[in-house]
């Protein structure tokens, strides 16, 4: 009888010992697992300002070359100076010369000055008048500070009667030096006459038509 007890002992410590351990493994699977890490959700900035880049694809320049500033500095000088240089009234007393000065070297106005007093010297009482207009300007290279341009003009020589009057073509060479930010004349050289015009004028030159008549008298009104 005693036997019987202690093994209903056994029995029912064993199936307590078996629920404890149960009880245990229960617990900490799900009562000691810490919770997961809570992930904060992200916040994008709409007010940030967006940069768009704009990438164009196309290469190709559609853009006009320019003319240089040095070039077109030269052109309008050469050709200013080529004009009133040529243009003469025996009525002007030489101001086509002398008001030039300003564009001159040293060297130029003295060889102006030499040119006007041999030239009231041989002065004759007969009126005379020459307008010159440029066809065209080729201007070389002006590396070292210097360039020589030449130009093309068409000249109308005219005189107290019909008989003097005559129309030619002649190109002037010019030496220009640069002084400081300047361009100045060191030497006009007119060349041999022509009875025709350049057979191809340069494009650039602006004064490509013929003087009419009123340009004529309007520009000899200026000289006197």
């Amino acid at each position: 009888m005693a036997i019987k007890n202690n093994r209903r002992i056994i029995i029912i410590s064993a199936a307590v010992l078996v629920l404890v351990i149960a009880m245990v493994i229960v617990w900490l699977l799900y009562f000691r697992t810490e919770p997961a890490e809570e992930i904060s959700p992200t916040v994008v900035d709409t007010s940030a300002e967006v940069i768009t880049v704009n990438v164009s694809t196309n290469t190709s320049s559609t853009t006009s070359p320019t003319v240089e500033p040095v070039d077109l500095t030269l052109k309008q000088l050469s050709e200013l100076f080529a004009e009133r240089y040529g243009s003469f009234s025996s009525d002007s007393n030489f101001q086509n010369v002398t008001e030039l000065k300003p564009y001159m070297t040293d060297k130029m106005k003295i060889a102006a000055d030499n040119f006007v007093d041999s030239e009231q010297g041989d002065s004759s009482p007969d009126f005379k008048s020459i307008v010159t207009k440029v066809l065209s300007t080729n201007i070389g290279s002006t590396s070292g500070g210097e360039v020589e341009v030449r130009l093309s003009t068409q000249r109308i020589e005219s005189g107290d009667t019909f008989s003097d009057n005559d129309i030619y073509y002649q190109d002037i060479v010019l030496e220009l030096i640069q002084d400081g930010d300047q361009w100045l004349v060191n030497s006009a050289i007119w060349q041999a006459k022509g009875i025709t015009a350049p057979a191809t004028p340069d494009t650039t030159n602006t004064n490509t038509s013929n003087t009419n008549s009123q340009d004529i008298i309007k520009f000899l009104q200026e000289l006197e």
